[in-house]
């Protein structure tokens, strides 16, 4: 027999009897919830049927991207917070006869703002150097948005900031503590932390200017003829291959304890401008990096780091030993500003603010035995001309700064 035989069968035996079918009632109203994201509710609606008949329960949200709602085991209403948002639930209870009743309440799930999970502990950034500090580990979203982020304030004197993607990147200027504001943005609200920041005073063993004649009493000219001229110290090899100046750097300091910073240019583009320091016991044994052409045959090189063993020549155009490339940064004749320093096994120069490159094929130890990360005894600036006398490089000041 088919349902609308039993339907009408029904309604014939309801007439002959005088009762027709009654349909459900709710007995009572669900309140009005309020959900977070991902939290799950369960809720028992109260509806009566007249007749007596088992009731069957249906659960539907006017918005499943805010709140999902299903009736379970035909008792239960389950709600589950999606997403930021306001949402209605209706609860329908049909009966055999297809009769039915309703019930509605609202659902609220309101944004959790983003919470500080790991406050920062000072940092410190050095004068000159740049620190990046990732904020995905500090920051978290208890709703599972994505954050972004932005600085909020901070003392430029001191460091400047910026924000790039996840990470905020900062960089020593003057000595001080200070504080930088982050705040991270969940598309809804927003929380601001602070960064607190020290800017140690750096200890340098010396700087030189070369503002004056007297700049030169410190240093000593070895195969060149070494001047200064407004403001800038020229060295010019009076022999073939190399000339330079040379001066002691006082005690060796640990491998990640110093940076060198120089700023220096090529007065010809055949001539190669070069720092070099010493990094063991014996003079001629350390690390140099250079600017400029180093040879003819290498027309696609502006740049050298490279190693130094006692008896062989430091000064030399890249070889086996080195590293080289080409940077637009650097043009004859146009002073430029380098950091050079060690971290671990590690060698890095930086141009500016760009960079820093890793110099990998030199590390300490690496291609020779006794070669150290450590800075000892002499620190040179001065020229290699490869056999080309009269060619001269400039140098603007210079300086080894020990933290």
């Amino acid at each position: 027999m088919n349902k609308t035989r039993v339907a009408l069968s029904a309604l014939l035996l309801a007439a002959a009897w005088g009762c027709e079918p009654q349909p459900p009632e709710s007995c009572d109203t669900i309140p009005d919830q309020t959900l977070n994201v991902r939290q799950l509710e369960r809720l028992t609606p109260c509806f009566t049927d007249p007749d007596g008949d088992r009731l069957t329960l249906a659960a539907e949200s006017s918005d499943s991207t805010v709140a999902a709602a299903r009736s379970l085991a035909n008792e239960l209403v389950l709600v589950r917070g999606v997403d930021v948002g306001d949402a209605t639930v209706t609860v329908t209870a049909t009966d055999p006869d297809d009769l039915h009743a309703q019930t509605r309440f609202s659902v609220t799930v309101p944004n959790r703002p983003p919470e500080l999970t790991t406050p920062f502990d000072t940092l410190t950034v050095l004068i000159g150097d740049t620190l990046t500090v990732g904020l995905a580990r500090h920051f978290e979203d208890p709703d599972g948005h994505g954050l972004t982020y932005e600085i909020g304030s901070s003392d430029t004197s001191a460091v400047t900031a910026a924000m790039r993607g996840l990470r905020l990147w900062l960089s020593g200027r003057t000595p001080g503590p200070t504080v930088v504001t982050v705040i991270a943005n969940d598309g809804w609200d927003s929380l601001e932390a602070d960064v607190p920041i020290t800017v140690p005073v750096p200890v340098r063993p010396f700087r030189d200017d070369f503002d004056s004649d007297a700049s030169l009493d410190d240093w000593m000219a070895v195969r060149a003829d070494a001047s200064i001229e407004d403001g800038r110290l020229l060295v010019s090899p009076d022999t073939a291959l190399e000339g330079y100046v040379s001066r002691h750097t006082g005690d060796a300091p640990a491998a990640a304890d110093w940076k060198i910073k120089v700023s220096m240019a090529t007065a010809d583009s055949l001539g190669v401008a070069t720092v070099k320091w010493q990094a063991t016991g014996s003079e001629h044994t350390g690390y140099y990096f250079s600017i400029g052409w180093p040879t003819a045959a290498v027309d696609s090189t502006n740049w050298a780091f490279g190693t130094c063993i006692s008896g062989f020549p430091c000064w030399t155009a890249p070889g086996w030993e080195n590293q080289y490339g080409w940077s637009d940064e650097i043009e004859v004749g146009v002073l430029q500003e380098f950091h050079i320093w060690m971290e671990g096994d590690h060698a890095y120069v930086r141009i500016g603010e760009d960079g820093p490159w890793l110099m990998n094929g030199v590390r300490p130890g690496n291609r020779h035995d006794g070669v150290s990360p450590q800075l000892y005894g002499r620190f040179e600036l001065g020229m290699f001309d490869d056999d080309r006398r009269g060619l001269t490089a400039i140098y603007d000041w210079v300086e080894l700064i020990v933290n």
